[in-house]
Order: structure tokens, then sequence, then C-alpha cells
């Protein structure tokens, strides 16, 4: 063979083999794709849900005060001679609270009852005097004049007397004292500080919108933090005519019904004011709901699959969340296992709890 010729044999062997190769792989047929794997049903616990009127409560602070509350300051300078009560004691209308040194004023008082009587016999000389014509009608008038002068200073000189003596304006709770006995105090000086917190009342502010649901004599209830989850009531006893320039909104205030010993001034309310009311509204337990890029989602369960639906929460509580729409009524609610599911997920409802309490409506 020649040469050229054989060398040219050894170079279209692995030419041929890779031709042939190339063509098998284009023409073998294609291997079936593997089923796709089902997953596994989630397990759910669901709540079916009934639509239902609610009210409409527009949550509100407000701060709880005592009915009255009188900071007692001297009206008269001297020394404290007595002091009869100390911060926390309880006081009736009128108890003596302290005195102050009284003596000057008691001797003012005495002069003025002996010019008060000394007076009172000149006008009745003068009187008879003027029947028989000894003296002037000029005189009988600056007789009674004096008089009246007397009389007028021997009720000042009274009113001093009994300005040194501090008593309580209401029946109250000394909330604070400000002096101490021996001590010498000018006229404005504060003294004591005295509530009277039985009843209580509650204070709040009303935005514009809401004022016209506003009524003196209307109930509304409110909840204080710090006391867990018990409902207080208290009834409206005034709005404001004028809008508040600071607040832009209409001062309320109310008499906490049946009030309690744990309610104490300066608490602050967290009040559910009904303005109106909702209907067509689902209660759900607020850990069904999913915020979600600020949406709120729940998951409803049609035919063992979860389906998305963006709902809104018009209110919520610690426990409860009132959505107005997106869950139809007589749907089935996942709230439980529900935090990883996904659209078209299948599920299987292991539990179904019982709808909350209309009660529960924050």
């Amino acid at each position: 063979m020649n040469p050229k010729n054989k060398q040219r044999l050894l170079w279209g062997v692995p030419v041929a083999i890779a031709v042939l190769i190339a063509l098998l792989s284009i023409f073998q047929p294609e291997e079936a794709a593997p089923p796709p794997v089902k997953p596994d049903p989630a397990s759910v616990a669901v709540m079916p849900v009934r639509l239902q009127e609610a009210p409409d409560r527009a949550p509100l602070p407000g701060v709880v005060m005592p009915d009255a509350d009188a900071v007692l300051a001297a009206e008269q300078a001297g020394t404290i001679t007595k002091l009869r009560v100390d911060r926390g004691d309880r006081v009736k209308r009128g108890d003596l609270l302290l005195q102050i040194d009284d003596r000057i004023q008691r001797a003012a008082l005495m002069r003025a009852e002996a010019a008060e009587r000394e007076t009172g016999r000149t006008l009745e000389r003068t009187r008879e005097l003027r029947t028989t014509g000894a003296v002037s009608e000029e005189q009988l008038d600056r007789a009674e004049r004096a008089h009246d002068e007397a009389a007028a200073a021997l009720q000042e000189a009274k009113t001093r007397v009994d300005q040194c003596r501090v008593a309580a304006p209401f029946d109250g709770f000394v909330n604070d004292r400000m002096v101490e006995k021996g001590e010498y105090v000018s006229p404005g000086t504060p003294l004591f500080r005295v509530l009277d917190n039985r009843p209580m009342k509650l204070v709040f502010d009303v935005p514009e919108r809401d004022v016209p649901a506003v009524r003196n004599g209307e109930p509304v209830t409110f909840r204080i933090s710090s006391l867990g989850d018990t409902v207080y009531t208290a009834r409206v006893d005034f709005v404001a005519e004028q809008m508040s320039d600071d607040h832009h909104a209409y001062r309320v205030e109310c008499t906490i019904r049946e009030p309690t010993e744990t309610l104490r001034g300066g608490m602050i309310a967290e009040i559910g004011f009904v303005r109106g009311t909702l209907p067509d509204t689902a209660l759900l337990p607020l850990t069904a709901v999913i915020p979600s890029q600020g949406e709120h989602i729940v998951y409803l369960i049609e035919d063992e699959i979860a389906r998305r639906s963006r709902v809104r929460v018009e209110a919520t509580s610690d426990r409860y969340a009132l959505i107005t729409t997106g869950i139809p009524d007589g749907a089935l609610v996942a709230v439980e296992g529900h935090r990883t599911l996904s659209d078209g997920q299948p599920v299987r409802v292991t539990r179904t709890n019982a709808p909350p309490s209309t009660e529960k409506v924050p």
C-alpha cells in the first residue's frame, strides 16, 4: 500500500468514529423526565368565620383624674402652730388641717368688736336725739356711716381669724404636704394638695370628625394597660363647645362608674370610643393575620388548598383583630400552622377551633 494512502487511512478512522458518536448522540431517544414530587400537605388548624355587625370603635388615649384637685395655700402670714394631717390621710369637708398663729388677728378682732359696740351705742343715742331735734340729719348720717364701717371692719377681722384656720374644702385625700409645724408662712405659700378621688373622672380629647357621636349620659368603656384586661365604664358628663387650640380637638369629661381602689390619678386609659357600627366584620385571633410588606394576609382553606387573601384590619387588641374586607361569610381561616404556607399549597385540617365571642371585639 502506498505510504500516503496508509497515512490517510490512519487519520480517517478516528474521524469516522467521532462522526459516528456524534450521530448516535443526536438520534438517541431522550429519557422521560421524572414526575414532579407532590409536597406533603401542611397540617393546619382552622376557624369558621361568620360575618357580623361590630361596633366601630375609635381608639383614643385618656387620663384618669380625681374629680377635684386643690392646692391649698396660706391666706395669712404667721407661724404654723398645729399640723393635724399628713400625706395619705383621708379628710372630711371642714376638718382642720393646719392652724396658723392667730394672736395678732384675734387682737385686731377684739378692737373691731369694741369699735362696733361703741359706734352702735353712739348711733342709738344720735337717733334718740334726732327725734328731739337736738342733732341734725347730717350728724345722724355720720353716726350711721361710722357704725357701718365698724361693722365691716369687724367682719373683716373675723375673716382674718378664720383664714388662720386651714380646713378641708371637700371630702378627699391628702396627696401632699408642703410645710412643717413651726414653719413661718406668707400669704400664697402652698400648704397641701387635696384630691377628691371618689368618684374619679376620665378625661380625653375627641377629634372633630367624631365629636357628633359624643352625647352627655352615654357610656364609655376603657382599659388601663397596667391593670390587665379589666374593662371600666364611665359616663359622659361634659363635652366642650370650643375646640382646644393645643390639640385641635374637643375635651370630654366622664364620671367613672363604680370607682375602684385600683384606679389612681394620672393613669393612662385606652378608650374604646364607639362612633358607630361596622357591617360584615370578621373577628380573628391576632396570630391568624400575617403582616406582609405593608399589607395583612390570611390563608383561607378551600377544598384542602390554602388560598392567600389580603384583608383590611380595622382594629386590634392584644389578642384579636377585627377584619372588614377580604374574608367571605362561612370561610375557613387557618389559625395555626399557617405561617409557612404558600398560595395553592395542599393542607390537612387537624382541628377546627370555635370562633371567639363577640365580647372580644377590640
